[in-house]
């Protein structure tokens, strides 16, 4: 896959939940803030996990044991 596909726009591809959890890199995207930097149309489809809250991504495999961070492009500072 090329970089200009990397780069999609993913929103139109996944509207059923809002945050994804890329199990390999760690870290969790909010789709309806997403851009090209995510690269969310590369991942491989084995490490997408899906989540309808943010809670639930940030809890998941469990809330003793956390695995992801927030991307730092889709959950700007304010």
């Amino acid at each position: 896959m090329t970089e200009k596909n990397c780069q999609e726009d993913w929103k139109r591809k996944e509207d059923a939940k809002r945050y994804l959890l890329n199990t390999n890199s760690k870290k969790i995207h909010d789709l309806e803030n997403s851009d090209g930097r995510c690269k969310i149309s590369c991942m491989r489809e084995e490490f997408k996990q899906f989540f309808d809250t943010l809670e639930e991504a940030m809890s998941f495999p469990s809330s003793e044991h956390p695995l992801a961070q927030k991307c730092s492009f889709c959950f700007k500072r304010t």
